[in-house]
């Protein structure tokens, strides 16, 4: 297989990096156990402001083609936010969304032409002690396709006590 494939990561200023991922060429449409050409970029950026807040961006992009037509594309772009107060405290906020769009002729069972996705969670983290950590969240995501909108799918909140023990 002939492919390119590269990484790059800038700091252009304190607090700032920013980094790309490629890879480029032939690669394999395991659906159909056929070759296919691949192109796939992971474009991401990282903030830090101040002592406690970190914001993350990335994107991962990655489309399949062979004899000139799509076999899929797919974009899932991810911002993440994060605060630490002090050592023993935390709170996290992810939002994804996730767009898949395929040729419903390149696959051998019916397939959506479209799905999308879209998950949002916040996270609460507490450390009680070295080995004591309690965590609190909420997280929700939809579903959507060529057929209906974007719709709730689920809603979740949850609490988890982790606890290091040592005999």
């Amino acid at each position: 297989l002939a492919r390119s494939t590269g990484y790059v990561n800038v700091k252009p200023a304190a607090g700032l990096s920013v980094s790309a991922e490629w890879q480029v060429g032939d690669g394999i449409d395991y659906g159909n156990a056929r070759e296919a050409a691949e192109v796939t970029l992971r474009p991401s950026m990282q903030l830090s402001i101040g002592r406690g807040l970190t914001v993350d961006v990335s994107d991962a992009f990655q489309r399949l083609s062979t004899g000139g037509k799509r076999i899929f594309s797919a974009n899932i772009l991810q911002s993440t936010i994060s605060y630490n107060f002090d050592v023993r405290t935390m709170v996290r906020a992810i939002v994804q969304f996730r767009d898949l769009v395929r040729n419903p002729a390149s696959y051998p069972v019916p397939v959506s032409t479209e799905e999308k996705n879209l998950l949002g969670q916040f996270l609460f983290a507490y450390r009680v002690n070295p080995q004591t950590v309690v965590f609190l969240g909420y997280a929700e995501d939809g579903l959507g396709t060529d057929r209906f909108d974007l719709t709730r799918a689920n809603r979740t909140f949850f609490a988890k006590v982790g606890y290091a023990w040592r005999p």
